[in-house]
């Protein structure tokens, strides 16, 4: 009995391996535009290369302004451009909690399109580049329109 659940054990082991062998994560910075107040953007990205979606953290910061949000986008392709560097583009969401520990917290939920250039200049190192447009609602100024422009770089592990 030991033996056979030993054998299950491997091949589940070694069956799940293709999912987590190549995982992305990264740090990524940026500003975002639009009609919330211009700022600073930083964050981490996460992607699993099995899955075409790139998830991301983010802090937003201003003079008055600050924020943490989540972000997740579909890759429906990403074809090579020219040489090394290949382009991306697909939908996504985006959820973002302002001003947390204010009196004036807001939330802004949208929808996403982006649009990305990105090289691996080694197996393990991917920088790439992406603005995106969130058209969404916000909880105090209702409609919101943002484009973050970011840069990063992923290390694949």
């Amino acid at each position: 009995m030991k033996k056979k659940f030993l054998i299950l054990a491997l091949a589940l082991f070694w069956g799940s391996l293709p999912v987590f062998s190549r995982t992305g994560l990264g740090v990524q910075g940026g500003v975002g535009v639009g009609n919330l107040p211009f700022h600073g953007e930083a964050g981490i990205t996460f992607k699993l290369s099995t899955v075409p979606v790139t998830f991301g953290l983010d802090y937003s910061f201003a003079k008055d302004f600050q924020g943490i949000g989540v972000t997740a986008d579909w890759w429906v392709a990403n074809p090579k451009l020219f040489g090394m560097f290949k382009f991306y583009y697909g939908p996504g969401f985006a959820f973002h909690f302002y001003n947390p520990g204010t009196q004036n917290p807001g939330i802004f939920v949208a929808a996403r399109a982006v649009l990305g250039v990105n090289v691996f200049v080694s197996d393990v190192v991917e920088f790439y580049a992406q603005p995106a447009v969130e058209a969404g609602y916000g909880t105090y100024g209702g409609f919101v329109f943002k484009v973050p422009l970011d840069a990063g770089v992923r290390f694949w592990f």
